[in-house]
């Protein structure tokens, strides 16, 4: 399992995921259509990551999403 915190720095994050939230990600894991899962953004590094809704095929799929926990924390992330 890898985990990472939400940023809206490049852009809105979807389905209402806070920013800063921690996103916990199970690499490689089976999915099904409509989870939530993190895939690798098109034409860019294996460090880009987007949250998106699974469809049948995900040829950049990293892996499924099990967890998202809000921080109450205040910083800037």
């Amino acid at each position: 399992m890898v985990s990472f915190v939400a940023n809206d720095s490049k852009g809105i994050l979807p389905h209402e995921i806070p920013n800063g939230s921690f996103i916990f990600v199970r690499p490689d894991d089976d999915y099904k259509i409509n989870d939530f899962i993190v895939v690798y953004k098109e034409n860019s590094s294996k460090e880009d990551y987007k949250i998106k809704k699974a469809e049948e095929k995900e040829p950049l799929y990293f892996g499924r999403i099990i967890m998202i926990a809000k921080s109450f924390i205040e910083e800037d992330f």
